[in-house]
């Protein structure tokens, strides 16, 4: 697989606010939201989303880095790069989370050298975490999201 990351295009951000995540994966879903506010959201740069795409132009997923990837109620004193990152729902569960991880933590190490990177992860997204710790990543802090309570993790990778 070799997969690429790139700015988005509308068409791409059409495409993945429309995409259906099944049973508790279904909070990552966003068609409950006004389609033109999301646009407005993820095509300004300051929000840091990127497209990856395989070499066909297809988009696997999407990613970002900065404050948009932090969720509220967690504890984000310690300086370092919050990363977030969604897969086409079709892919997920397949075993090819970690090879999608390492394309955005190389692009990442690219864009910020020498940085420390944090993820942010639902608690019930075992397969997330997993992912994060075979890249390196630790736990280091569990919480609850503000507005709902639900128990998410942060990971470090210094």
């Amino acid at each position: 697989m070799n997969l690429s990351i790139q700015p988005l295009t509308e068409t791409q951000i059409h495409e993945f606010i429309s995409w259906q995540y099944d049973g508790p994966y279904a909070m990552y879903s966003m068609t409950d939201e006004n389609e033109d506010e999301l646009i407005a959201f993820f095509s300004d740069p300051v929000n840091g989303y990127f497209a990856i795409v395989d070499e066909t132009g297809a988009i696997w997923g999407f990613c970002n880095f900065g404050e948009d990837a932090q969720v509220p109620g967690g504890d984000y004193s310690l300086e370092a790069i919050d990363v977030g990152m969604g897969m086409r729902p079709d892919l997920t569960g397949k075993g090819q989370g970690v090879d999608y991880a390492q394309a955005v933590f190389d692009f990442a190490q690219k864009q910020y050298p020498g940085q420390t990177f944090r993820a942010t992860i639902a608690a019930f997204n075992q397969r997330a975490q997993k992912v994060c710790l075979k890249h390196g990543f630790k736990v280091v802090d569990r919480f609850e999201r503000t507005k709902d309570k639900r128990p998410f993790v942060i990971l470090i990778r210094e």
